[in-house]
């Protein structure tokens, strides 16, 4: 983090190592030609390292979601074409079909919502944090199922603060066309629900 709560030399620093990971898988798999082996190397090689401690670092600018949704497209032009010698410029939203993988924004989000569901469970003991949060309390006969109140914040940073957006992405899914009761389920059983749906955000190819 830079000294003004930003983390954009984060975001370049973690960038930049999962390429590096990515060109060291690419040159030592030139044989393998099954795709989940290779899937398999990418997720436990290149894209842990990206979704580490998400919830603290994961960006609101879409700057910085291109920049590490990148390394993705990247793995995935890669995959397609060691299996079918093109390299054609495929839409990576059919690429993501096609191996069966989610957007790394999508994987972020899911991450915030398990973390802040742990956190009301007392999975993750802290009582500082859960004393921030803010439910809803006056949310009888009205068609918003917001679980959470988020105050409105003047800055992009305090709007895109962990907490902050955790309980924002609660309440979409409270709300149509999610209408997921996630406070009753366990957080194991939200997320794999949540990994079989699409992106909450949509991120553009390119």
């Amino acid at each position: 983090m830079n000294h003004d709560l930003k983390f954009n030399a984060h975001y370049q620093y973690v960038t930049n190592k999962a390429f590096k990971t990515l060109g060291f898988l690419y040159r030592n798999t030139k044989e393998f030609k099954n795709p989940a082996s290779l899937k398999t190397l990418y997720c436990s090689l290149v894209r842990s390292s990206l979704e580490y401690c998400s919830t603290l670092w994961s960006p609101g600018y879409q700057t910085y979601i291109h920049q590490i949704e990148s390394v993705q497209r990247k793995f995935l032009r890669m995959l397609n074409f060691k299996l079918h010698h093109t390299t054609n410029n495929i839409n990576y939203q059919e690429l993501m079909k096609t191996f069966n993988i989610q957007t790394l924004q999508h994987r972020r989000d899911v991450a915030d919502v398990v973390f802040l569901l742990k956190l009301i469970k007392n999975e993750i003991k802290c009582a500082d944090v859960q004393g921030q949060l803010g439910f809803r309390t006056n949310n009888m006969n009205t068609r918003n199922k917001d679980i959470f109140t988020v105050l409105k914040s003047k800055t992009n940073i305090a709007q895109n603060s962990p907490l902050s957006r955790c309980m924002t992405l609660c309440n979409i899914l409270a709300n149509p066309p999610f209408n997921i009761d996630v406070l009753n389920e366990s957080p194991a059983s939200i997320k794999s629900k949540l990994l079989s749906l699409p992106s909450l955000h949509q991120v553009a190819d390119s």
